[in-house]
């Protein structure tokens, strides 16, 4: 019985001074997640690999195998994760707990994040870096424990009735102003309010991508009638 053609070898003619054909294996496609990264994104996956990270702060991180899913024939761009990552050039990296999604761009020197509201099928950009956007859930995460510890109200109305002598205020609020100018928040995550109280002052950064008109692109190419 004659064995099955593997999909994976490609077979060269046999030259008449060689016995045997040469075989060679066609090289893998290459995953989201192993195409090249920033370093700061390279990282953050090999710590989510390694399952030693499953949240910062508001961010719920997501698993490798989310991470590195391939979207399905069919699927709408501005709704499955993984269409829009493959639409966008991005990877997606986990939501937060109102059910916002976030995307790092995919880049092998920068790292863009952007947020995806798959109710509104909206993207938005956040902000420069990966790093910056892990800065940030980081200190959402120190400031609602310093509200615990304080007994603080963090509604950020209510911020400027905080008694600025209390122990680590000063230095979440120097932390707050240390991402001016490596954020865009504009009212559509859950940290947007509270990070322009504690800086005061406004995140507006426009991003370096073209992520944003790639999604775009895909939304109208997918609502386009047939």
């Amino acid at each position: 019985m004659s064995k099955p053609k593997s999909a994976t070898l490609k077979s060269t003619p046999v030259s008449a001074k060689s016995p045997k054909a040469e075989v060679r294996k066609r090289p893998a496609a290459p995953t989201k997640v192993d195409a090249p990264m920033a370093k700061d994104v390279s990282a953050f996956l090999a710590r989510v690999q390694a399952k030693k990270v499953r949240s910062v702060g508001l961010l719920r991180v997501a698993t490798a195998t989310q991470m590195s899913q391939r979207a399905k024939p069919g699927a709408v761009p501005h709704f499955d994760p993984a269409a829009l990552a493959a639409a966008t050039g991005t990877l997606f990296i986990g939501k937060d707990g109102s059910g916002a999604r976030f995307f790092v761009e995919r880049h092998a020197a920068r790292s863009e994040v952007f947020i995806h509201d798959p109710g509104g099928g909206q993207l938005a950009f956040v902000a420069d870096s990966l790093a910056s956007f892990l800065e940030l859930n980081e200190l959402m995460d120190e400031w609602q424990r310093f509200c615990e510890a304080h007994d603080v109200d963090p509604d950020p109305e209510a911020l400027d009735d905080i008694d600025k002598r209390t122990p680590g205020f000063a230095e979440i609020r120097a932390s707050a102003r240390s991402l001016l100018g490596r954020l865009h928040l504009t009212d559509r995550s859950d940290f947007d309010e509270t990070m322009e109280a504690l800086a005061k002052a406004k995140f507006r950064l426009k991003p370096k991508s073209s992520v944003l008109a790639r999604y775009e692109a895909a939304k109208r190419a997918h609502l386009q009638p047939r």
